[in-house]
């Protein structure tokens, strides 16, 4: 199995994508943040391109302050980093992870 458009992947399991920071338009066409440029901004991202393992995070509510004032980030894309999803990574293409290598 090669590797596919990032819209057939699944989203309950970690995959290996490949990813391209410099794909992303970064604006729509109304003029509003795509969903990888709402997490992006924070400066927090895989620059570049390449192959990274990935999981699909939910969208959520980020709380700034203790009244509970925020904003939703979008769901979208993490890169797998030292056991955490630290990093949003912008993949285009992914496939399933292989299995490990057979000792012999």
């Amino acid at each position: 199995m090669g590797w596919q458009s990032i819209e057939t992947a699944p989203k309950d399991v970690d995959i290996l994508v490949w990813f391209d920071h410099g794909a992303d338009p970064y604006f729509e066409t109304s003029g509003k943040l795509t969903d990888y440029a709402s997490w992006a901004e924070s400066g927090d991202f895989m620059d570049g391109m390449g192959i990274c393992i990935a999981k699909w995070h939910e969208a959520h509510w980020e709380s700034v302050d203790e009244y509970l004032g925020g904003y939703w980030l979008p769901a979208w894309w993490f890169a797998l980093e030292n056991n955490d999803y630290k990093r949003v990574v912008n993949p285009t293409h992914w496939m399933p992870i292989p299995a490990p290598p057979v000792r012999s």
